[in-house]
């Protein structure tokens, strides 16, 4: 795994921890399983290297049972796509 996809991750939890749109943030075990299931997609798309791609085609799956909105009203569901919104690729 590239240093910019560490940075990227890092980044998608940092803003989890730093926004009001949340309850809390994720915890550095999220991240882990982010790189772990990033990695796995990767290889199960046959590349031997992880692009920011992989962590956005896992990134729902992963944080959607994690994170909660502080409104409600909201759908968890939406908290992997409101991240690949908001937090700029490295």
């Amino acid at each position: 795994m590239t240093r910019y996809i560490g940075t990227y991750i890092h980044a998608l939890v940092d803003y989890t921890r730093c926004t009001d749109i949340f309850q809390y943030g994720l915890s550095p075990r999220a991240g882990l399983a982010l790189i772990r299931s990033a990695k796995t997609w990767a290889w199960m798309e046959g590349v031997s290297y992880v692009l920011p791609v992989h962590v956005q085609s896992v990134l729902a799956a992963v944080v959607g049972h994690r994170l909660r909105f502080k409104d409600d009203g909201m759908n968890p569901s939406r908290a992997g796509h409101t991240l690949i919104e908001n937090v700029a690729i490295p």
